[in-house]
């Protein structure tokens, strides 16, 4: 069995968080995540994240990264 590797890198906030949970939580009006993040759609044909949807996530990281801030104790 061969191992495929990932098409794209994989970003450093997908590291520690997982992408599914992400998506899911903090940007669910992003459609076809797995494909975007595989770079590549059912058919085969090459995908990306749009400027809209790249916008979308930026504000969900920062949402993300507010939630975090407030769950550390002082």
């Amino acid at each position: 069995m061969e191992i495929r590797k990932p098409i794209m890198p994989r970003h450093p906030l997908f590291q520690a968080v997982v992408a599914k949970y992400f998506f899911e939580n903090y940007c669910p009006e992003v459609s076809n995540v797995k494909h975007k993040l595989r770079g590549i759609d059912g058919n085969g044909n090459p995908i990306e994240f749009s400027k809209e949807d790249k916008i979308k996530i930026k504000i969900a990281v920062q949402k993300l990264s507010k939630d975090l801030k407030t769950m550390v104790p002082k």
